[in-house]
């Protein structure tokens, strides 16, 4: 038995003596990461090329750590049923055995329903409610699912094992003298013989799960319309992100789709997720959506556009990953649902979604919009489709449905080959995904191809164009100035009482372009100049820790007030916009339009806000004012409740030292800055809500819930640390219920063996 690191938070546990390999912790690109490691590799022989790798899975205790999903198994369980064929009857890795996930109660809970939308999507009932589609059409969703299927609909627990893991408990034996324990939250220990070894997966606060792959930097200008191509690859591609792209239109970036690690490749283009206006999704399968955690944790909530129908379906997919409420997903993305095969505007931009043939609910995405001169500039995102092969083989089958997905075949292909100036494809073949050769006579000016894993063959190059990541497609060129129109926006909101000549003033200095990497200020040091950031991303970096810092923050702006050397380094994170201000002229400025005495008052209450963990990566003024002013200081002597039970506030403690009790057992130890409250946002059961009780004197900071619930950001960082908690707390009580019954167990053994009589009350 052998234990690799992959990653922070993953492992690979080899098993071979029993036949068991093991991923333990499944974060996004868990198969290109195995990839990279080298514990994925192909086998061919000369009927059968397959590949090994993982046959096992073990789920974190925890759905999220660190804003990022932990145990994302769709794709690699797609690799062991069809890549290594575990689930292909006829297949030299058949083994006869399905493949296992194992984790505690919950988890395997929203495992299931999780793997089961990522197979079937929605089920015929939530289809039928779905108000604004007719008959026809969901019927028709209906039939391809079917056929996709071979008639016969799965669910997760035809294909996998599913092995609960409680605390506490004996040993289980999940193969042959291969036993595991689990000792706490997120730790476990395999036992085969002699042999041990312990699995912790969890990130520490600084730590990230990894990427599988590197990006170069590309410096990106907002246009009136271009494409930024930020991904071609597929699940599969180690070396390339997932099929997506950026839109830029009137200056606003949008999604296509949110794959994995698509902050990351918005940070190489020097987009903030302060500037994204929004995202339009395809479908529910996890390389075109598991990145919406990223999107979550915006300070805003995100504009999330595509069909009714493939919204419901990702909203169940996304609750049941993360345990959450349906309920909750509306406070997070501002929903808007489009009618399928209609234009719809978003200001100059227009967008028709159109239905198209997948084992899930997707639709495609057709862009376009009208230049100065009146020319219609247009784009297709065509992920994922059906292949002309595999449809027509679907047409073959004699049934009740056939003469019905014949009248409906001309449609599909009539959408698929619309003309547009570009066109980006799923050529990935297979059963579910379209093939180059269908588009051979697309009239379309410029045809890409896209989400596949290896470099485009002879007969793809013959018909397709290819790209890189980054390349833009440029479809109608800037007419107004957008750095100018955006540091006008971020000064109105910075500084909403001073008059638009004196703020036009300050954007009036010298515009810099600022390379990924550099120290602009540095810590300890006096510096000439503040800096209005106006895009890109910048990290501020002390001793203690670090904050990103995005467009519309100014930089430096601390020292310069407060007369002071820099507290931290201002590093820049991607390549970066900014507008650079004379610290004197600054100081002018706030002196008089504002009363810098209570300027600094504010800044102060923000920044003592800021120094918590909820609201440290909240960094916008406005919201940060609005919140200080809710908030109520109280002092508690030792021994006293902060909070018992259910409470509509949450607490941060600013002096001394608390702790969170379930039972009158410590679950967990709060110092300063640390919050409380959380678990009430997360928790489903009432009497799992533990006391919070004064270690010394305290004084603590309240705020009410539903101040911080509107705040995206905030909402995530509660609903994560209260995921924690919730866990540490029901461990807790699972440990009481066991001693409890280990104790009775021992009465009721002593009342056997001195044949002495026994009361429940004892």
């Amino acid at each position: 038995m052998r234990k690799f690191q992959i990653t922070n938070g993953v492992y690979f546990l080899d098993c071979h003596e029993v036949g068991l390999r093991i991923l333990c912790g499944c974060p996004m690109d868990s198969v290109k990461l195995l990839m990279r490691a080298g514990f994925i590799q192909r086998i061919e022989d000369e009927n059968w090329l397959w590949e090994t790798g993982a046959n096992a899975i073990l789920l974190s205790d925890i759905s999220v750590q660190n804003g990022a999903f932990a145990n994302l198994t769709e794709f690699p369980l797609m690799h062991m049923l069809y890549n290594q064929g575990l689930g292909v009857s006829n297949h030299p890795g058949y083994t006869g055995k399905k493949p296992m996930i194992l984790g505690i109660p919950e988890q395997l809970e929203g495992q299931i329903e999780y793997l089961d939308r990522g197979v079937n999507g929605l089920t015929p009932e939530e289809l039928d409610n779905i108000d604004d589609i007719d008959n026809d059409v969901k019927r028709e969703i209906q039939v391809f699912k079917k056929r996709f299927k071979y008639g016969k609909p799965q669910s997760s627990r035809d294909l996998v094992d599913f092995f609960e893991v409680k605390a506490n408990e004996e040993p289980y034996e999940i193969a042959p003298e291969l036993y595991l324990v689990r000792l706490g939250l997120n730790v476990y220990l395999f036992q085969y013989q002699d042999q041990e070894e312990i699995i912790d997966l969890t990130l520490t606060e600084m730590q990230q799960y990894g990427i599988p792959y590197n990006l170069d930097f590309h410096p990106m200008h907002k246009r009136d319309f271009a494409i930024l191509h930020s991904g071609e690859g597929n699940g599969w591609d180690k070396d390339r992100p997932c099929m997506s792209s950026v839109i830029c239109a009137e200056g606003r970036y949008y999604l296509i789709d949110a794959g994995p690690n698509v902050l990351e490749a918005l940070e190489k283009f020097g987009i903030s997720l302060s500037e994204v206006e929004g995202v339009f999704m395809t479908h529910a399968h996890d390389d075109h959506f598991n990145g919406l955690t990223g999107l979550m944790r915006s300070q805003k909530r995100m504009k999330l556009f595509t069909s009714k129908v493939v919204r419901v379906s990702i909203m169940r997919k996304l609750m049941a990953l993360l345990n959450f409420e349906e309920a909750t997903f509306s406070k997070f993305f501002d929903i808007h649902d489009l009618s399928l095969d209609s234009w719809t505007h978003i200001g100059q931009l227009q967008v028709m979604p159109v239905l198209s043939p997948h084992p899930v609910e997707t639709n495609i995405f057709y862009f376009k919009m009208v230049d100065d001169a009146g020319t219609v500039r247009s784009y297709g995102h065509l992920a994922d489709v059906i292949s002309q092969r595999v449809h027509q083989n679907f047409l073959r089958i004699q049934d009740e449905d056939q003469a019905f997905l014949l009248s409906r075949y001309e449609r599909v292909w009539r959408n698929y080959l619309r003309a547009v100036n570009v066109k980006k494809i799923d050529a990935n073949g297979g059963l579910i995904h379209g093939e180059i050769d269908d588009f051979k006579d697309d009239h379309s000016a410029k045809v890409i191809v896209s989400h596949t894993t290896e470099r485009p063959t002879l007969g793809q190059r013959l018909v397709a164009s290819s790209v890189n990541f980054g390349v833009e497609e440029l479809l109608i060129p800037s007419t107004r100035d957008y750095f100018n129109i955006g540091a006008q926006i971020y000064l109105d909101e910075i500084f909403p009482e001073a008059p638009f000549m004196a703020k036009a003033e300050l954007i009036d200095n010298r515009r810099l372009l600022i390379n990924p990497g550099l120290v602009l200020i540095k810590r300890g040091e006096l510096h000439d100049y503040v800096y209005l950031l106006v895009s890109g991303i910048f990290e501020y970096i002390t001793p203690r820790d670090s904050k990103r810092y995005e467009a519309g923050m100014i930089l430096g702006e601390e020292s310069i007030i407060l007369n002071q050397p820099s507290d931290g380094t201002y590093r820049s994170l991607s390549y970066a916009k900014v507008i650079r201000i004379e610290a004197q002229a600054y100081l002018n400025f706030i002196e008089k339009y504002l009363n810098l005495d209570e300027y600094i008052e504010e800044h102060t209450k923000r920044k003592k806000l800021q120094d918590s963990d909820l609201f440290k990566s909240l960094t916008s003024r406005n919201l940060l004012d609005s919140i200080y002013s809710k908030i109520s200081v109280v002092n508690y002597i030792e021994g006293n409740l902060l909070r018992e039970g259910y409470s509509d506030s949450i607490g941060i403690i600013i002096e001394g030292m608390a702790g969170i009790f379930h039972k009158e057992n410590l679950v967990e130890t709060l110092t300063e800055d640390y919050f409380y409250g959380q678990e009430v946002v997360f928790s489903r059961s009432r009497h799992l809500v533990p006391n919070v009780v004064a270690l010394s004197e305290v004084k603590v900071m309240q705020i009410p819930l539903e101040v911080l619930s509107s705040v995206p950001i905030l909402l995530w960082n509660l609903l994560e640390s209260g995921d924690k908690i919730s866990k540490l707390v029901a461990q807790a009580d699972r440990l009481i219920s066991y001693m409890n019954e280990l104790a009775n167990d021992l009465v009721m053994n002593q009342v056997e063996s001195e044949g002495a009589s026994y009361d429940e009350d004892d």
